[in-house]
């Protein structure tokens, strides 16, 4: 069936955009994605603090737990591995 066929019986091409539905469910995909960055983005900062909690806990002093930190983020292009 051509644009013209179509449009003789009364048939008119919508953009998948324009349905409220896919509004919606973008709508919705967009917040969870967004909720999850800003989750992953705590975990991750916790996760770096309790390390070095962890190391200084351990070692019963605290240049251990500067290490654990400065040798969790280290410089690929100085220390590779």
């Amino acid at each position: 069936m051509t644009a013209s066929q179509g449009q003789e019986q009364g048939i008119r091409a919508v953009p998948w955009r324009a349905e409220a539905r896919a509004r919606a469910v973008q709508k919705r995909t967009i917040r969870l994605l967004s909720a999850a960055q800003i989750v992953g983005g705590i975990g991750i900062g916790v996760s770096v603090s309790n390390g070095s909690l962890l190391a200084e806990s351990v070692a019963h002093n605290e240049t251990y737990a500067g290490l654990a930190r400065t040798a969790r983020w280290r410089p690929r292009c100085i220390c590779p591995g």
